[in-house]
């Protein structure tokens, strides 16, 4: 008898309760709505349809047009207020071939690439644009 009273004690004392796990922050509501968005520009006769985008913040977000019948309506800038051209003034729009760019993707405002194909005389590449946060540099 002595056996199971020890025994019983031991076990009394060695099966303390766990605490309980502390209580979590709530984390908010995740019933997000998406919803898709069209984007217009100037005396384009119709949305603007992007394939791709990225983006380092609400003012500061890039998308890409891959089937864009005109090179200068390939690749796009939002600053927060409006959508512009984000070819305008770059190697792209040199008439040297047919160019498409197919994505865009970056780590910061500063440092965005896009890349694409180019059909010159029926050689096809591939090439790479890189934005520095003033310049855009092609790379063939």
């Amino acid at each position: 008898m002595k056996k199971y009273i020890l025994f019983y004690l031991l076990l009394m004392i060695g099966c303390k309760e766990t605490p309980p796990d502390p209580p979590q922050p709530d984390t908010g509501k995740r019933d997000y709505v998406w919803s898709i968005d069209q984007v217009y520009y100037g005396d384009l006769p119709g949305p603007i349809k992007l394939q791709n985008i990225w983006g380092s913040s609400a003012r500061d977000v890039w998308g890409v047009n891959g089937d864009s019948p005109d090179v200068r309506d390939c690749l796009w800038h939002y600053d927060g207020t409006r959508w512009s051209r984000a070819t305008a003034g770059t190697p792209i729009t040199e008439f040297t071939g047919n160019k498409v760019v197919y994505d865009v993707w970056g780590t910061a405002r500063d440092n965005v690439w896009a890349v694409g194909r180019k059909i010159n005389r029926d050689t096809l590449s591939a090439f790479i644009m890189h934005f520095d946060g003033t310049s855009v540099v092609f790379h063939k």
